[in-house]
């Protein structure tokens, strides 16, 4: 499964905010640089008017954060799997979910 993050994958415009706004990466230029190149092979889906209905949805029906509910909603309305490894904000919406676990280098 993690083969395919080595290529390409889709995301939300709100994953690659998450992901590349993470602390460590303001400390680490060279880490930067390989969270860049990474999610550059990603596509990453808008947040526009189906996936915003939905995301208001998800929230009144599963009173979630709005970036995760976000995130599910853009994956709801592209037909898209969820892989996580943060399962439990996701598991309430009718998607297909995978969990992974990220090894990550301290």
């Amino acid at each position: 499964m993690t083969e395919i993050l080595k290529h390409s994958f889709n995301i939300s415009v709100i994953t690659k905010i998450e992901f590349l706004s993470w602390h460590r990466l303001a400390q680490d230029e060279i880490l930067y640089k390989k969270a860049k190149d990474f999610i550059s092979n990603a596509t990453i889906y808008e947040l526009d008017e189906a996936v915003a209905n939905q995301t208001i949805k998800n929230r009144q029906l599963f009173k979630m954060k709005t970036p995760d509910a976000i995130i599910g909603a853009t994956a709801m309305i592209h037909g898209f799997e969820m892989v996580t490894n943060n399962v439990d904000d996701f598991k309430n919406l009718d998607l297909k979910i995978t969990k992974i676990k990220l090894a990550h280098n301290s």
